[in-house]
């Protein structure tokens, strides 16, 4: 978190590729340290938490509910990102989702950030209805979009996720799969 530009490496034509991750210095620091300037500017801010399990994935959201700041609007749960290994399993998403909805009791908005590909269009169906948002892909994991060439971050023992033009097949892809979902859902006609 000290040093993003070493995870991070562009690679022409408005893409890059990062393998940041989810670095930062944890909700009680981001609580004590940024909220309160967020807040006296007047910004609108919806946090995004990510957690192993349930048990701190709720434990956060009241943490957010328990601090009297108005800045906070809604909160997004990230139950996706390539560089931190998404292989949690959908039983585990989904009970990590529903312990932020349950924890957040109606009273913000919860938005799933979801990623690409099947596994998450599964996620993303279970969770329409339950949740105010679906926030769609920012980046697509390397090896799918460049089966056949090392990662410029391979060298730091990572792959990286790409984003910009090379994953707009991905995106409008996921885009066109939400839309089924609030049709199918009744929200859009």
């Amino acid at each position: 978190w000290w040093a993003p530009w070493r995870a991070v490496r562009t690679l022409g034509g408005g893409n890059m590729v990062n393998a940041m991750g989810l670095p930062n210095r944890g909700l009680p620091w981001w609580l004590e340290t940024r909220l309160p300037g967020m807040s006296r500017a007047g910004l609108a801010v919806v946090p995004s938490l990510w957690a192993d399990n349930p048990e701190d994935m709720a434990a956060m959201v009241r943490d957010l509910y328990d601090t009297a700041a108005s800045a906070i609007v809604g909160i997004e749960i990230n139950l996706s990102c390539p560089n931190t290994g998404d292989d949690k399993g959908l039983s585990l998403l989904t009970d990590i989702a529903n312990a932020a909805i349950d924890a957040a009791r109606g009273r913000l908005p919860i938005i799933a950030k979801l990623g690409h590909g099947g596994f998450n269009m599964e996620l993303g169906g279970y969770l329409d209805g339950k949740v105010a948002a679906l926030s769609l892909i920012n980046t697509v994991p390397w090896d799918i979009i460049y089966p056949f060439t090392p990662s410029p971050l391979a060298k730091y023992g990572y792959s990286g996720g790409v984003s910009g033009p090379a994953i707009i097949g991905y995106a409008r892809g996921m885009t066109a799969w939400a839309g089924m979902c609030l049709k199918h859902s009744g929200v859009i006609s």
